[in-house]
């Protein structure tokens, strides 16, 4: 997870540092990284639902993540199946090199048979 993480960081901030993230201010944080260098920006902590027996501590599978060059932030998805029952989008924001998640995620109680739609086998 954590690796998975760190290379998903590092590859954004190559993006940053060659100036491919549109017209955003770089971060003096990150463009003040030596080559050949990591930058530790600690643990990443997903939000577990409520209700759920599953604590959201991984983003392992049916997962990706993407560059939104509006909001200047990349937005992570996914993990659900065994590791998580999480459906939050996290956002990580260049300004305060944190991962943020955009709504609370879904509570476990509503992932029952009223809410299943089995033309696309999901909740």
């Amino acid at each position: 997870m954590r690796t998975t993480l760190s290379c998903l960081v590092m590859a954004s901030f190559w993006l940053l540092l060659c100036g491919a993230m549109g017209s955003a201010a770089p971060n003096p944080t990150l463009t003040a990284i030596p080559e050949n260098t990591a930058l530790d920006l600690g643990a990443f902590t997903p939000e577990t639902p409520a209700g759920s027996s599953h604590n959201a501590n991984k983003v392992t599978d049916y997962s990706g993540f993407t560059y939104d060059p509006a909001g200047h932030q990349i937005l992570l998805f996914g993990g659900g199946h065994a590791t998580t029952h999480t459906d939050t989008v996290y956002s990580f924001n260049f300004q305060t090199l944190t991962w943020d998640s955009l709504y609370t995620p879904v509570p476990v109680s509503h992932y029952d048979v009223a809410n299943y739609n089995s033309t696309y086998c999901a909740w």
